[in-house]
């Protein structure tokens, strides 16, 4: 899904496999994320396009009026999303990219 296609976020919003967390707050929300961390990835800070970014929700147990908000939303490549939700060794060895992703990992609270 493109990160602005408006006709794929609709159809996401009314189908039976969203669960309420991607709501039309989370799709707003997330431009203003991208914009905010100036199109870069929070881990490894590559340059993200539509076809390489994922709105990660930093602690996805927080009730509905809350997950959605800017604050729990940071921008994250496709690779570095993959590597927050698993124990996957990650393939760089910059310890501030280390770092960044023992951080969010540690926020999943899952």
């Amino acid at each position: 899904m493109s990160l602005f296609d408006h006709d794929s976020i609709f159809i996401y919003i009314l189908s039976e496999h969203n669960n309420g967390k991607y709501n039309l707050e989370y799709f707003l929300n997330r431009v203003n994320v991208f914009h905010r961390d100036k199109g870069k990835c929070k881990i490894c800070a590559i340059y993200l396009n539509p076809g390489n970014f994922h709105c990660h929700h930093i602690d996805p147990s927080k009730p509905l009026n809350e997950i959605n908000k800017t604050v729990n939303l940071i921008s994250l490549c496709n690779q570095c999303h993959k590597l927050v939700h698993s124990n996957q060794e990650p393939p760089f060895t910059e310890r501030k990219m280390i770092n960044k992703l023992t951080e969010y990992r540690n926020k999943l609270k899952i």
